[in-house]
């Protein structure tokens, strides 16, 4: 069985209200754990930070500082021509880890340029970040474990 994905942005997600960049909201946060514990998915980042945190491992520590009990599985590549969905779909046609072949995913973000994935996106207002209701219609776009 495959592990879902959730492609997930920071600034207007878990961060909102405040300045961009300078710290995630715990509330949002707590939003995308009830995410993950319900679905099982695991994290891989798209957001812009992901260009000054190179590292995998430092998205990380910045998600559980704020409270983050998933996985971070990775991140999106920043080398793609053609915005974050192009990026999503590179990350997606390297060869990933067999735990995510075929594996259902959502996006979760607050910009609306994913043409033709509209299905797969949770789009998060930007001053409200990531909603209780957001994370219900994430939970029903990943399946219930």
């Amino acid at each position: 069985m495959s592990t879902p994905v959730i492609f997930l942005d920071f600034d207007g997600v878990l961060n909102c209200g405040t300045d961009p960049g300078t710290g995630l909201n715990p509330v949002m946060v707590a939003r995308l754990n009830r995410i993950c514990e319900a679905t099982g998915a695991h994290v891989v980042v798209t957001s812009a930070w992901r260009r000054i945190y190179r590292e995998r491992c430092q998205l990380a520590d910045i998600l559980v500082a704020a409270g983050f009990t998933g996985m971070v599985a990775g991140m999106t590549p920043t080398d793609v021509a053609g915005g974050r969905m192009a990026e999503i779909q590179a990350w997606q046609d390297a060869p990933p880890p067999r735990r995510y072949r075929g594996a259902p995913f959502c996006i979760i973000d607050d910009e609306h340029d994913f043409w033709g994935w509209e299905r797969y996106l949770v789009r998060t207002h930007p001053i409200d970040g990531l909603t209780d209701g957001d994370a219900d219609k994430a939970i029903q776009l990943l399946g219930v474990r």
